[in-house]
């Protein structure tokens, strides 16, 4: 191998080169005479313990054995000459990336250099800024800021109230909807109020409009679910509670909209009840019309505690 250790980092070699190397190792093995047998090849513990080879074996033997060690040792340099031959390109190759990526690496370093000196020499007493300019500046940057950040708000809100439906949150859900609706009709107004020399929120974001189209339809669809999480017969007080809330703050409802909604919605679950009641009118049907009417004067007696609960005057403060 000394050969490919003095040449693996010279100039590259061409093709026909290449050819001609990978050729003559190819003639290499096809003129190597066939061997005698001579049994099998030696093993390592053969080879490592040759003191004992010579105790056991006699001189004939030890001689044939010489002849095996031989021939292992002709036919691995045989082996080796083959694996160089047909990775010879391959490992001219890598010699000359290495020697690339060295040019490569050293241009580098010297550009980082010169970049480095560059910013030194450079570095010089800054021109003085007016007090006005950066007055000016600061403010602007700070409303193009401000308006950038209710955007966000906006464009997250129809993701978060999704998420608050589904986890039957109806009060959450309005109160992301107002939230949403009060940040519009403010970017709206500093639109119209804005001169020539601020910045127009609806100008400079035109995504604030098409984002108010998607979240606008979520008013109506929070005070359905909110409705329909009052006619739920296992509703109980703080769903109630927050899907009353949530009617309030979206309908505008006062106290007495509110109870009247309440009540109406909560009846409804007594329906299911009396229909059963009606359907048990023979003899034979007083056991469960007796257990009816127990459920049913049960959940009137729920819905009338959730009433007092929720729109009663505490006895502390009356």
């Amino acid at each position: 191998m000394s050969w490919l250790s003095r040449n693996l980092f010279s100039r590259k070699r061409t093709n026909t080169s290449t050819t001609e190397d990978e050729s003559k190792f190819t003639v290499l093995e096809d003129t190597v005479e066939p061997e005698e047998d001579l049994g099998p090849e030696p093993t390592d513990e053969e080879i490592d313990n040759i003191d004992a080879l010579f105790a056991r074996l006699s001189v004939s033997d030890v001689r044939r054995y010489e002849m095996r060690l031989q021939r292992h040792v002709e036919r691995m340099r045989r082996q080796m000459r083959r694996v160089a031959g047909a990775h010879y390109p391959e490992l001219i190759d890598a010699a000359d990336s290495v020697a690339s990526m060295r040019t490569a690496a050293a241009n580098v370093s010297s550009h980082l250099s010169q970049l480095t000196t560059m910013l030194h020499s450079s570095s010089g007493p800054v021109s003085p800024i007016t007090r006005t300019d950066t007055s000016t500046s600061s403010t602007s940057s700070t409303h193009v800021y401000a308006v950038a950040a209710q955007v966000k708000v906006l464009v997250d809100t129809p993701e978060q109230i999704w998420k608050a439906l589904g986890q039957q949150r109806s009060l959450h859900a309005a109160l992301l909807f107002l939230i949403a609706q009060e940040i519009h009709d403010r970017l709206h107004a500093q639109s119209q109020a804005a001169d020539s020399s601020d910045v127009d929120p609806i100008l400079a974001f035109p995504v604030i409009e098409r984002q108010w189209t998607s979240v606008a339809p979520f008013g109506e669809q929070v005070a359905a679910t909110a409705h329909a999480a009052l006619a739920e017969p296992n509703a109980g007080i703080e769903s109630c509670a927050s899907a009353v809330c949530a009617i309030a703050l979206l309908e505008d409802a006062d106290a007495e909209m509110a109870c009247t909604v309440f009540l109406a919605r909560r009846g409804q679950t007594l329906q299911p009840m009396l229909d059963r009641m009606a359907d048990l009118n023979g003899p034979s049907d007083v056991a469960g019309l007796a257990v009816t009417l127990r459920g049913l004067l049960d959940h009137v007696r729920q819905i009338l505690d959730d009433y007092g609960a929720l729109f009663g005057v505490p006895e502390h403060a009356r």
